[in-house]
């Protein structure tokens, strides 16, 4: 199994960025170190997890990207994706240096960060990311504590077109919080999704109805750990319209296909 969708802190860190999202009341499955994640993946059966970074302001870019790069394929499991904000004056040299230094992912979260996925300073950044043949990860949808940035389909359809066919995850079935008719846009655009906290904004059934849209081949298991429950968020999956087989995939296939696609596995 592959959990394609996590995050984790340098040690100092992790106590503080986890009080800032408490979605369970204190009570979570792991602490948000890296070293905690990796307990969590070998508790779980987990052969993999992705553990994605999010730089919040141009001038921890680099610092968060060094860190980044520290924990990539720790313990044989890691794979860790960098972050690249959009308003850095050298935001498309990161990529390369990224990539020179193994990196194969990029996420990008605009609701944090306070940019517009269709704001024109994304154009030459997402080229270079494509050019590279890099995976992205973009969190898709809306946010319960603030109406700014907005991470609406129409707005990553404007230069979807620039990451040349290389892999882009709009996370969370599409995005969080967004209409039916939404998700259809969504859906429609050349993109793969996660399940990453899915019980937080779906029910089972809109959450049928969001995979039935992309189609099992485009989904990825993702958590969202640490701010998750492994076990509810599997339950979707499990419960979901799906054979053995398709759950597979999405447990794992589908994600090894992906990461392979641009030599992140």
């Amino acid at each position: 199994m592959i959990d394609a969708h996590t995050h984790c802190f340098p040690d100092a860190l992790a106590p503080r960025a986890l009080s800032k999202t408490d979605l369970y009341g204190g009570v979570y499955e792991t602490d948000a170190t890296i070293s905690g994640q990796i307990r969590l993946a070998e508790k779980g059966g987990l052969r993999k997890v992705v553990v994605l970074h999010v730089a919040n302001r141009p001038d921890s870019m680099h610092h968060v990207n060094d860190f980044a790069v520290s924990v990539n394929g720790m313990a044989g499991k890691v794979i860790s994706f960098a972050s690249i904000h959009p308003h850095a004056p050298d935001a498309a040299e990161e990529v390369e240096r990224l990539y020179s230094l193994g990196i194969r992912g990029i996420k990008f979260q605009p609701i944090r960060q306070g940019f517009f996925m269709d704001e024109p300073c994304c154009e030459p950044i997402f080229r270079k990311i494509g050019e590279l043949g890099m995976m992205t990860v973009i969190h898709g949808g809306r946010s319960i504590r603030t109406k700014e940035f907005p991470v609406l389909p129409r707005t990553v359809a404007r230069y979807i077109d620039c990451f040349q066919g290389a892999p882009v995850v709009l996370s969370h079935l599409g995005g969080m919080f967004l209409s039916e008719d939404e998700i259809r846009e969504a859906a429609s655009l050349p993109v793969i999704t996660d399940t990453a906290l899915c019980v937080r904004h779906l029910d089972q059934d809109k959450f049928n109805f969001a995979a039935d849209l992309f189609g099992v081949d485009r989904i990825l298991f993702g958590t969202d750990m640490p701010w998750a429950c492994m076990a509810k968020e599997k339950a979707y999956i499990e419960n979901g319209p799906f054979t053995v087989a398709e759950k597979e995939q999405i447990f794992d296939g589908n994600a090894e296909r992906y990461l392979r696609l641009c030599h992140a596995m």
